[in-house]
């Protein structure tokens, strides 16, 4: 009866060691976890505000390739313009050097 008195006494001992094992790993899978939680909210905010500025960046964009085409149609008009005047200053000048 001792011997079954001890056997029990020892069970319960490597239970205990068991369980504060457990317990033990539980703990640090429980802090982990919550970093991990902390760091996806961190991370979660971040992509949020890269996303806003994105959008920002894309708006920026197309109002500054609007304004690039604005400025390449005067150019194409103004090269135009510059062609037809020295058509004209070319033609002057002949009919200056005629006369």
């Amino acid at each position: 009866m001792t011997d079954n008195h001890l056997g029990q006494y020892d069970q319960e001992e490597v239970w205990e060691l068991i369980y504060n094992q457990f317990l033990d790993v539980y703990e640090k899978n429980h802090s982990s976890y919550k970093k991990l939680k902390k760091l996806h909210a961190s991370l979660k905010l971040k992509f949020l505000n890269l996303q806003k500025e994105h959008e920002v960046l894309i708006k920026d964009h197309s109002i500054l390739e609007s304004s690039q085409m604005t400025l390449l149609y005067e150019f194409y008009a103004l090269n135009k313009k510059y062609f037809e005047l020295t058509d004209e200053h070319n033609s002057l000048k002949s009919l200056h050097v005629e006369v």
